[in-house]
Parts: C-alpha cells; sequence; structure tokens
C-alpha cells in the first residue's frame, strides 16, 4: 500500500488548531452570541460535527452554541487565517479517525487538528473520504497501535498524522469518493443515518479498489 502512496502532507498543511496556550487565553472569550463557531475533540464526528447539538465542555463550563470572536486582536494573526480558511479538522482522541470538512471557514477549534491549505492535487472531499476509511484507520493502526491509550483510543495528532499516507491518484481517479462524501454531506444535513452508512461502504470499497486490494486483504482489514 505504501509502495502506491505518498505522504499525506502532500494534500496540504498539516497543523495543530491552537497551543494549549492559546487554547487557555481563547477559554475566557467563549460566548454564545456570535463569531467562528467553537468545536473541539468531543463535539467533532466523522464527516460532520455535533456543535449546537452537544454541548462543548471547556473549564467545567458547557457551551450550546459557542463561538469565539472574529478578531486579530483576540486570536492573532495566524489563528484568524487558519480558522477563515477551509480545512479538514481532526478529532484529536478517538478509537477511529473522525474528521469534517470545514469548507467555508466558519469554525474555530482548540485542541484539535486539521489539514489546510490544500494542494491542487486533491479534492478536500477526497481526502476526506480517506481519512475516515476504514483502511486508513487500518493502516493508522499498524503504524500506532503501540501507543493506543486505555479504552483503545489513538492519538491524532500533527505528527502522528504527518507519518501516515494517501494513495496517489488523478483528480479524474478521485471523482467517485468525492461524489459519494458530498452525498454523505447532504445526508447528514436530512440526518438520513442508513444513507450515511451505505455511503461509508461503498466509500471504504472504492478505497480498496483503488489499491487493488483482494478478498482475504480486504477481510483482514474489515475484521481490524
Amino acid at each position: 500500500i505504501i509502495s502506491q502512496s505518498e505522504p499525506l502532507s502532500k494534500c496540504g498543511t498539516i497543523n495543530a488548531t491552537s497551543t494549549a496556550k492559546e487554547a487557555d487565553i481563547f477559554s475566557t472569550h467563549i460566548n454564545e452570541s456570535g463569531g467562528f463557531k467553537l468545536i473541539n475533540t468531543g463535539t467533532i464526528d466523522k464527516y460532520s460535527n455535533t456543535w449546537g447539538l452537544t454541548p462543548l465542555v471547556d473549564k467545567k463550563k458547557k457551551y450550546l452554541t459557542p463561538f469565539l470572536p472574529k478578531s486579530e486582536a483576540v486570536l492573532g494573526k495566524n489563528r484568524f487565517y487558519l480558522y477563515s480558511s477551509p480545512k479538514i479538522i481532526f478529532a484529536k482522541i478517538a478509537i477511529t479517525p473522525e474528521a469534517f470538512y470545514d469548507e467555508k471557514g466558519e469554525y474555530a477549534s482548540v485542541n484539535t487538528n486539521c489539514i489546510h491549505s490544500f494542494s491542487d492535487e486533491y479534492y478536500p472531499e477526497f481526502i476526506l473520504g480517506w481519512v475516515n476509511s476504514k483502511l486508513f484507520q487500518y493502516l493508522f493502526e499498524c503504524f500506532f497501535d503501540g501507543l493506543k491509550m486505555s479504552g483503545g483510543y489513538l492519538l491524532y495528532s500533527s505528527p502522528n498524522l504527518l507519518n501516515t499516507y494517501i494513495k496517489r491518484v488523478t483528480k479524474k481517479e478521485q471523482d467517485k469518493i468525492v461524489s459519494k462524501v458530498r452525498e454523505i454531506t447532504v445526508a447528514n444535513i436530512e440526518n438520513d443515518k442508513k444513507h450515511i452508512k451505505d455511503l461509508e461502504k461503498s466509500i471504504n470499497q472504492l478505497f480498496y479498489q483503488l489499491y487493488g486490494l483482494t478478498e482475504e486483504e480486504i477481510a483482514i482489514v474489515e475484521g481490524s
């Protein structure tokens, strides 16, 4: 698989969405009146987030609709630019990869990691399908299984993500997966859970096909 791939960093820039110090500073600016929608690991799911549905907990306080001000003075130039930009945001600690695409630059995020400033060679939706796939999960576990925490949780940190891979493919070869990922976005809006599950299975199969996996190899990945 690796021989057919290149580093995930070829897709764009991978880094944390905040430092611990920044998260501490930003905490004093959380409000529920407006700005960048604020999320963290606890409010990120595969292909979506639960902002406005699941409370964000920060320093023992709960916020259902948390925001950070859209202010360079508060956030700093670099974070303001990052939060304003399209990006794929990852839950930092999870049993399986959980990432969603902030296409419009609507979200600020603390204690998470992201891919942004995307390469022209990859559609963001293709990257998103890959990092949420079972095959990516399998590879990630192969690399970092020894670092599993209690309960089977893994650390999807920027250093770990930088040491993973993605299939080298043309944009034309990405189209089928991009289409399925866009369908998931619509299905999430409609809360059509069965359709989402079916689409995720289709995306997994498309990645198996891209890599030319045998039935036996697919069974190993699915069984993991």
